[in-house]
């Protein structure tokens, strides 16, 4: 009886409260592509202890364990980076030596980037960053899915069933591996104008795979995956423009607004000055209207039906 006449007191108690939940839910998201460890990892450290609060999905490749000799350090560095209310998340960049790693003969072009078979060279000679998805099958894609996951759970990182396409091309070959494979959650379309101009092949097959996408797209549903548009990535855009989806996302009124924000741990050294100047404005101008979801619990929102 004392419990339940408890229970009944706060949920009045809840019920009378002015406190005002949060309308706009904002999803950081950080990549780490594959390649190496970037000089900008003491500004990410500093980043998470000056805001805790702001959880973040890190969309990791295991590309870093894949080489030979693996990325020296990268295990710790993921470490000391990821918070508890984070999410640790499958990003494929189509590595040679994943490839090769999940029993497959690898392809390295075209490169999405180019739209040639001129691929990015890398000292240490695994390519395959800028290699398109699609000149896999699905059964390959699934295999690759796998690896990557079995790789990263093996140096004890728990992974969600949130995902994101090197390049971020899921096609539906793409879509269809995560399918099977039980991925929940995509966070890979864009507005190719969010990345600029700069590589023409790029733009013409984001358009492509995504014609209908603008940074103020909200999430969609693709079969039984849900689909988290990035309205904005950081190494292309301003602060302004990112702020700008923020404060139009909160100005709409509408409960449940999901902006997606990207950067990546390779750039970092560079471009995390704006997702530190991004997080002080948020927290300045809309504390108690703006939360940080990662993208798991963000999808949840939207769930698949039944």
């Amino acid at each position: 009886m004392g419990f339940a006449r408890g229970w009944l007191l706060a949920g009045l108690t809840a019920c009378s409260s002015n406190a005002v939940e949060p309308r706009v839910h904002v999803v950081l998201t950080l990549d780490w592509e594959g390649a190496y460890l970037s000089d900008g990892l003491p500004e990410i450290v500093a980043l998470r202890r000056d805001y805790p609060d702001a959880a973040i999905t890190h969309f990791v490749s295991a590309g870093y364990l894949t080489k030979t000799p693996p990325v020296d350090g990268v295990v710790n560095a993921l470490r000391s980076v990821i918070l508890p209310q984070d999410e640790i998340a499958t990003h494929v960049h189509v590595w040679t030596s994943l490839v090769r790693a999940s029993g497959i003969e690898p392809r390295t072009s075209p490169s999405f980037l180019t739209g040639t078979e001129k691929v990015v060279a890398f000292p240490d000679g695994d390519v395959g960053f800028d290699t398109d998805l699609d000149v896999y099958d699905v059964a390959e894609l699934r295999a690759i899915l796998r690896t990557s996951r079995s790789k990263l759970e093996e140096v004890g990182f728990d992974l969600s069933r949130s995902f994101r396409a090197g390049g971020y091309l899921t096609s539906p070959k793409v879509l269809a591996a995560i399918t099977a494979e039980g991925y929940r959650a995509d966070s890979s379309m864009v507005d190719a104008n969010v990345l600029g101009d700069e590589t023409p092949a790029f733009a013409t097959r984001l358009h492509e795979l995504w014609p209908k996408a603008t940074p103020r797209s909200q999430p969609s549903v693709l079969g039984s995956v849900v689909e988290l548009p990035i309205g904005a990535v950081f190494d292309y855009g301003t602060v302004d423009a990112a702020i700008a989806l923020v404060d139009d996302a909160v100005a709409s009124n509408q409960r449940d607004q999901i902006v997606v924000l990207a950067f990546h741990q390779e750039t970092a050294g560079e471009f995390l000055p704006r997702v530190r100047e991004l997080l002080a404005r948020i927290t300045r101008d809309h504390k108690g209207t703006v939360d940080f979801l990662t993208i798991e619990k963000a999808a949840s929102l939207v769930g698949t039906g039944p």
